[in-house]
């Protein structure tokens, strides 16, 4: 029995257990736990990267949605982009407030950075942090895009109804028919981009709010000029009118095309789609280092 034993013999029993305990421990702490945390690491990522991925891949899909940032759009076929956009990014953010936790949930623990594939986990989780972050902007991103496009979509269709009055002066019969139709889509034109100038855009889209403001205003004048023209008489003027406003608009074609690409490769949807790809080929990268 241990009460029997001298105090010496005592004392280095106790010595003996207390250093196994911490013998034990130390190499629970230091190869044991690291392995459990890396494996449940490892395992929590590959079922919840794949998730997030998917959802903020398909917000940043839409940065190649110009239609955002034109006024040269189909209104139905805007409206269509838009919901889809909405969709998408409600996605985003839900798999984001879910799955957050789960990919930034490595413990980091002192004095581990020995251990390979542990300090390794730990270069994962910052990208992941890094990645998260990035996620969010996205999102912030894409919602200030789709919520400017919400606000234009109604101009737009202004537009669009007054260019259907202006081409229906190619089918009217009389010179009060053609004086009616282009009344009428002056003062719609003129409405619109009232409208359009009221706007607020946000700064990422700003440089083309004001590109199409200009273009809105300018269409309204020349349709404006065009009945005066009509209305005075002065068929001539017309004439000249009508040529240049057609220059104009294939002018203004050509630079709502330039403008499209420009806004694909500029915007800032653009450059966080690229840090996203970034991001995920370092997750994947350290992923395959465990």
């Amino acid at each position: 029995m241990l009460y029997n034993l001298p105090k010496v013999n005592k004392l280095k029993l106790v010595l003996v257990a207390v250093a196994s305990f911490i013998f034990v421990a130390l190499v629970a702490y230091f190869f044991v736990l690291p392995a459990i945390l890396v494996g449940e690491y490892k395992n929590t990522i590959g079922v919840t990267q794949p998730k997030v991925d998917s959802a903020v891949n398909a917000v940043v899909a839409y940065k190649s949605e110009d239609s955002f940032v034109s006024i040269e759009v189909d209104p139905n076929e805007l409206h269509t982009d838009l919901d889809n956009a909405k969709l998408a990014i409600e996605a985003a953010e839900e798999s984001l407030q879910q799955h957050e936790s789960k990919l930034l949930s490595l413990k980091v623990l002192p004095f581990l950075d020995f251990n390979p594939e542990y300090k390794t986990a730990i270069q994962l989780k910052n990208a992941e942090i890094s990645y998260v972050q990035t996620c969010w902007d996205v999102i912030s991103e894409a919602k200030q895009t789709i919520g400017y496009a919400t606000k234009t979509l109604p101009v737009i269709e202004k537009l669009n109804e007054a260019d259907a009055k202006y081409e229906s002066t190619s089918t009217a019969t009389s010179v009060a028919q053609i004086s009616i139709a282009f009344a009428d889509s002056a003062k719609i034109y003129q409405d619109a981009a009232a409208e359009f100038e009221l706007i607020q855009a946000p700064e990422s889209v700003k440089k083309y709010h004001e590109q199409n403001v200009v273009e809105a205003k300018r269409v309204a004048v020349t349709v404006r000029d065009m009945l005066n023209a009509i209305n005075s008489a002065d068929y001539n003027e017309l004439v000249s009118l009508e040529q240049t406003a057609y220059l104009a608009a294939e002018n203004a074609g050509a630079k709502a095309e330039e403008s499209a690409t420009n806004y694909i490769k500029e915007s800032v949807l653009k450059k966080l789609s690229d840090k996203i790809k970034e991001d995920q080929q370092a997750i994947g990268a350290h992923v395959g280092e465990l």
